[in-house]
């Protein structure tokens, strides 16, 4: 059975180097949700990330569109060879 992949994308500040400069990216994560086996918790397992940065010229939108593109991408090749 395939597993039922799921995309998210955001928009987040990440830490870059050691000087603690941040810098904004879209992060785009696509997973599937199981549970545990004992608990029977509702988890996430994250099988891809994507982080497309942002800069003066390119716009949220735009950013977000290339990230949802680029996890089209892996989500049609996943299911191809799965």
């Amino acid at each position: 059975m395939k597993k039922q992949l799921v995309t998210s994308v955001d928009v987040a500040g990440v830490p870059r180097g050691f000087d603690g400069l941040m810098e904004l990216c879209v992060i785009g994560e696509v997973y599937y949700t199981r549970r545990t086996k004992i608990l029977k918790r509702l988890v996430r397992k994250v099988i891809h990330k994507v982080e497309v940065p942002l800069d003066y010229f390119t716009s949220v939108e735009a950013a977000k569109a290339e990230a949802r593109r680029q996890m089209d991408a892996f989500v049609k090749e996943y299911y191809r060879n799965h």
